[in-house]
């Protein structure tokens, strides 16, 4: 079964949307350092989790992880199914994804 891991929020105002949701949900934030821009985990979530994202360029999105047992497989599936893809799936940190 696929099973949610990670949601990503991301956004023109990352800061604000990280105090929308601290607030909304009484959740807490660690600030990370990202190459580009500022990333925000929420601290007091188990799984999945949550981040909020600063996109200063980029449209604003919602991207969600779901871990699968064969991502390959997988892709090649929502392909057939009618969906674009936009990333191929890659390694990153010893994460496939």
């Amino acid at each position: 079964m696929a099973t949610i891991k990670h949601v990503k929020i991301a956004g023109l105002q990352g800061a604000s949307l990280k105090d929308f949701y601290a607030n909304l949900f009484v959740w807490s934030f660690t600030r990370r350092d990202m190459a580009a821009s500022d990333y925000f985990d929420a601290s007091d979530l188990e799984s999945p989790t949550l981040g909020i994202r600063h996109e200063p360029e980029g449209p604003a999105e919602t991207v969600m992880y779901v871990e699968v047992a064969d991502l390959n497989a997988t892709a090649e599936q929502a392909g057939k199914l009618g969906a674009s893809m936009l990333v191929p799936p890659m390694e990153f940190g010893g994460i496939h994804f």
